[in-house]
């Protein structure tokens, strides 16, 4: 437990008045002897946190005594069961008060105590035995009780005399909704339909870690939130020492919110007088777009923080009246088209370098067509008419290698499970086996984690060595973003679960069970891991969009959609082309992977531009910070990953060629110092790869051959492009393959040829 936390449970256990009091004068971060010598000062200081009994001005201490009545005579004891079964109101025993016909009185039982007169200098030197007395006959039993009756006031009598009394009047009360004939009408003068610009917010800027930060006070909000979008930009490590919060769903206008826990922050608000600390707990919602803290009604009833729109708008804050902090003006002039459909579009990611007449045309196309983008609260959905449908090469009984148990799982990776699996069934992605169900083939499931985020994977390894393969071709990477050459404005689109929207034929769902130790179910809609999916969606996707794809203008990589155009009103027609066609097929687009009229992006593991291809080096950078593979799987996943940008490294077979021979069957594992030095230079060639250029098919190209090397041949494929108006040549690719036994014992010229 940290500083903070512990002071904040600290403190909270203190009245609410000695809390605030010690929360003003201390920090977040201060120490146990701190607030001890704080409470000592504010206890000196103030009466806040003093015990003072309450003593009349009669009292004495005296002795502790006991005093002994006499028992009640039994005429006493009958009169008072008369009176039990007697009418409270009129006092006859025909009837009881809830039957009787006279006027009713409100009655109260009170106990009467006995004063005591003020002690002389004569009765102070009396023995304690004149103060133990047993009461005569005249007097009355202090124990007994006695009737009070009093009339009872009207609601509108009770209305007078809360207005003599200075209190303010209760608007629901219904009394006051009868007369209604005299009322005091003011007059505004404004112009019709306009009177919302003269509106403005309650908002102000505070200090909160020597920075300046807007703060709303809004007098409807029970609670003070902030965002966590707006906490993770401006204090970066604050989720780390979030609070847990009881409550996880909030509502508002917009729907649900969910919190992810409370940060306190320490708020100054500057003021020539003195400045005002306060320290608030501001609630951490997942989904709130604020920008900046909310102050709600919790911490405004707290400090006594009153708000003023007068004249001159303003706020009070405490019993102090001469520190008044004024609020700043946010009016709204004019109605924008623009910040309307970028607030409803706030989720996508759009070029900066696009004019305003852009962006609105862009928005006003993206809004015809807001039905292609998922929404949260919509369910998954599914794609019309492209089930997939698996084929076996074994028949009954199945090997064991297809029923397979559960793997065994930490309690981690059990809760980890338990949440997916509960996700998905809301999804209706998968659904429940029952007890009297058949089952012949079971694939365990297993938890990855990727960027700190699990995913359920099912183990379906075995399952796709017995499957027949789906041989549709996947497009190559390379070839493919050759398409984007002279594009002037590039879009990037992603579908949302782009496999769990493809269903599963009945005769099929029977090979796709899964299990664990929740049970067994089996999957309604395509899985990630069985070897047909990738195939069976490109095939999809390609039956879709076969015009534009042939077009020219548009690449498909499974789920991803890349569209490219050098005019900006073709590209716009072009996005208008492709969502039109997402939403009859149900194809859904998940709005905030999406980027729209970019120069340069990334996509497919490059930085892609009209002119260029890079690497993308977040890719590069999670393999660099490994260590030396020490295995030959480590090796192979490493030499697959390095293969995939084999075009931007120059002398890749040469290179590579003592990793590659150290994968053989008859090959010992051993990194040796010529195996180290191939990696490590691998890794820099990575990292310092060069940018290459976009190919134009219409122009020449320059093809630099080198077979000098005994391990290989290397060749560089140039063109000379026009860019800028200047001649410029560059590297479309480079290209190299290691030489065979034969094929080393060759003349320059002929390996060359």
């Amino acid at each position: 437990m940290n500083i903070q936390m512990r002071n904040h449970k600290l403190l909270t256990q203190l009245p609410g008045e000695l809390e605030h009091a010690v929360k003003c004068r201390c920090n977040q971060n201060c120490t146990l002897d701190d607030i001890a010598n704080t409470l000592q000062d504010i206890r000196k200081r103030t009466n806040i946190g003093k015990f003072t009994p309450y003593k009349s001005s009669s009292f004495k201490e005296k002795q502790p005594f006991r005093v002994e009545f006499k028992d009640k005579p039994k005429e006493r004891v009958a009169e008072v069961a008369k009176k039990r079964n007697s009418c409270h109101n009129c006092g006859s025993t025909d009837h009881y008060a809830n039957n009787c016909p006279k006027a009713k009185k409100r009655v109260y039982a009170i106990e009467k105590v006995p004063e005591e007169e003020s002690p002389t200098e004569d009765s102070e030197s009396d023995s304690m035995g004149d103060s133990i007395r047993e009461p005569s006959d005249d007097e009355q039993d202090p124990r007994e009780e006695f009737l009070v009756e009093y009339q009872e006031a009207t609601p509108l009598e009770i209305l007078d005399i809360q207005l003599e009394a200075g209190m303010p009047q209760d608007t629901a009360n219904k009394s006051l909704c009868k007369h209604t004939q005299y009322t005091q009408k003011f007059l505004v003068t404004t112009t019709r339909g306009m009177a919302y610009i003269h509106g403005t917010a309650t908002k102000m800027t505070v200090c909160i870690d020597n920075a300046q930060h807007p703060l709303i006070i809004d007098s409807g909000a029970h609670c003070s939130i902030v965002a966590r979008n707006y906490l993770d930009n401006h204090f970066p490590n604050s989720e780390k020492q979030l609070l847990p919060t009881s409550a996880k769903n909030f509502k508002s206008a917009s729907g649900k919110m969910t919190a992810i826990g409370t940060s306190i922050k320490e708020i100054i608000i500057p003021h020539r007088k003195g400045n005002i600390r306060l320290n608030p707990e501001f609630v951490v919602l997942d989904d709130a777009h604020i920008q900046g803290f909310l102050l709600g009604t919790d911490y405004q009833r707290m400090y006594g923080i009153d708000i003023y729109n007068s004249k001159n708008s303003h706020i009070n804050i405490g019993t102090n009246k001469e520190k008044v902090c004024s609020l700043d003006i946010y009016q709204i002039s004019t109605h924008d088209p623009l910040e309307e459909l970028l607030n409803e579009f706030r989720e996508g990611h759009f070029s900066t370098t696009l004019t305003s007449k852009q962006k609105l045309s862009l928005l006003k196309m993206l809004r015809k067509n807001k039905p292609a983008f998922a929404i949260r609260e919509e369910p998954l959905g599914k794609i019309k008419g492209h089930d997939i449908e698996l084929y076996l090469d074994v028949e009954r009984p199945y090997p064991p290698m297809l029923r397979r148990p559960p793997y065994s799982a930490s309690l981690e990776t059990r809760n980890e499970i338990e949440k997916h699996i509960t996700e998905l069934l809301d999804m209706d992605v998968i659904r429940k086996i029952g007890h009297n169900g058949i089952v012949e083939i079971t694939t365990p499931v297993l938890i990855t984690w990727h960027y700190g985020k699990s995913r359920l994977c099912g183990d379906f390894r075995a399952l796709s060595n017995y499957t027949k393969a789906n041989r549709y071709p996947i497009p190559r990477i390379p070839h493919a973003l050759d398409k984007t050459a002279k594009s002037k404005y590039i879009t990037k689109l992603d579908c949302m679960k782009g496999f769990h929207k493809n269903g599963v034929k009945p005769n099929s769902m029977k090979s796709l069970r899964i299990i664990c130790h929740m049970g067994i179910y089996e999957y309604t809609r395509m899985p990630f891991g069985i070897n047909n999916a990738p195939a069976h969606f490109q095939r999809m996707m390609d039956t879709i969009f076969q015009e534009e794809i042939l077009e020219g203008w548009m690449v498909v990589y499974i789920d991803d959609i890349i569209i490219n155009s050098e005019a900006w009103e073709d590209h716009v027609q072009y996005i208008d082309r492709v969502l039109s066609k997402c939403t009859p097929i149900n194809l859904k687009i998940l709005l905030k992977k999406c980027n729209f009229g970019q120069q340069e992006l990334l996509a497919l593991g490059h930085k892609v531009s009209g002119l260029s291809l890079a690497i993308d080096q977040n890719k590069v950078a999670a393999v660099l910070q490994k260590p030396v593979p020490k295995s030959i799987k480590e090796m192979q996943y490493f030499l697959e990953f390095a293969s995939y940008y084999r075009n931007h490294i120059k002398n890749f077979s040469h290179i590579t060629s003592s990793l590659y021979k150290l994968c053989s069957k008859d090959v010992v594992f051993e990194i040796t110092k010529e195996r180290r030095d191939a990696y490590e230079r691998i890794k820099h060639e990575l990292t310092n790869a060069p940018v290459l250029t976009l190919p134009d098919f219409e122009l020449q190209f320059k093809l630099h051959i080198d077979a000098a090397c005994s391990q290989g041949s290397t060749a560089a494929l140039h063109q000379r492009q026009i860019v800028d108006g200047e001649p410029r040549e560059g590297v479309i690719c480079y290209i190299s393959s290691k030489l065979k036994d034969s094929e080393a014992r060759y003349g320059a010229t002929q390996t060359e040829c």
